[in-house]
């Protein structure tokens, strides 16, 4: 009796399980069978300012008539609808700030069959990255070619270098240099002053961003030279000038260079001729100062004024005493004077300096 009874209570709990797994049958079959449309491919994120595109390449399925981005945790959609015939899809998201975003496109069918969700992380530039961007580095000097300009390393995403000089006429122009230029000539540089602005692409970017424009000044009379021209010691007629002599004009300021030897001393001496021998002026370095229109102004001597043996420099004014950026030559006469030698001026110089 005992064994009946438990048969016929498992016979209840197969019976009401049965009836509980049919049930959950029956609900699935209500529901008919789930169709995915066929998702997106190929994911692009194009940033720009404060925007950006994306692209994908649409899906194979036929049926497909629009496809849904969505940004901000899905807070934020855009539909886009395929052009017939285009395999990409393109378009514009405006109106973004300025981070990383993650954006979820779904495509959907006329019977709002949706995809699985297709993703792609990417980041929006503003003001803040802009702000962050430097001029490309660059050096300065000059040559009887023009104005050499020697850059740096370019940074990521640089595209071009914007420069604006005034030319030897006085006319403003500007440059573009590419990133992938080192080295570049301006023929025609005038003024002491050059002005930079880089300007960048983000990768993939669809916007371009520039620094702030970077002012670079210069001694446009600083260079390598050849120097001629004729020289008295009104003490020692066996002292004659060197010519034709190679030196450089070093500046020492924006507006003051120093007339260095760079045949004999390798310094800041003048080179001179002593019974043919080579000599030179001891204490006696030649430094000249310009005005705004590089006029020269003034001739002193790089150990003083006067030096320890009394030898002090000063500007002759009958002499042409300019630098002509045109044909980038300057010509200057001065004396060196030493009182406890003779009187008025020891030595006369009247000197063109022609660029190299």
């Amino acid at each position: 009796m005992r064994t009946q009874s438990v048969f016929c209570i498992f016979l209840i709990l197969l019976m009401s399980g049965c009836k509980d797994l049919t049930d959950i049958h029956e609900t699935y079959l209500d529901r008919g069978e789930q169709h995915y449309s066929g998702k997106p491919t190929a994911i692009e994120l194009h940033p720009g300012r404060y925007r950006m595109e994306v692209q994908f390449l649409r899906s194979m399925d036929p049926n497909v008539v629009k496809y849904v981005i969505y940004w901000n945790d899905k807070a934020d959609s855009a539909v886009v609808t395929p052009t017939a015939g285009a395999d990409t899809v393109r378009t514009i998201i405006t109106g973004l700030e300025e981070q990383t975003y993650n954006f979820i496109i779904v495509s959907s069918d006329a019977h709002e069959n949706k995809s699985l969700e297709s993703e792609k992380s990417g980041k929006v530039y503003g003001d803040k990255y802009e702000a962050g961007l430097l001029s490309r580095a660059v050096t300065i000097s000059n040559s009887l070619a023009g104005l050499v300009l020697t850059f740096g390393s370019a940074e990521t995403a640089n595209v071009a270098t914007e420069v604006s000089y005034t030319s030897a006429s006085g006319a403003l122009k500007t440059v573009s240099i590419p990133f992938n230029v080192n080295t570049y000539t301006i023929p025609d540089n005038k003024g002491g002053q050059i002005s930079l602005k880089s300007s960048f692409v983000p990768d993939k970017g669809i916007d371009t961003f520039y620094s702030a424009v970077a002012v670079k000044s210069f001694n446009p009379v600083a260079a390598d030279y050849t120097c001629t021209g004729s020289m008295t010691d009104y003490a020692n007629s066996g002292l004659t000038g060197p010519y034709p002599w190679n030196v450089t004009l070093r500046a020492t300021s924006l507006t003051q260079v120093e007339l260095v030897d760079n045949d004999y001393t390798d310094d800041v001496y003048h080179w001179i001729k002593s019974g043919g021998s080579d000599s030179y002026y001891g204490d006696f370095g030649v430094v000249i100062h310009f005005d705004a229109d590089l006029n020269v102004i003034s001739v002193v001597n790089k150990y003083g004024q006067p030096a320890s043996n009394g030898r002090s420099a000063e500007l002759d004014p009958s002499g042409v005493n300019k630098y002509d950026p045109v044909t980038k030559t300057l010509k200057v006469k001065y004396w060196m004077n030493q009182p406890s030698v003779i009187t008025p001026h020891r030595t006369s110089f009247d000197e063109t300096f022609t660029m190299k």
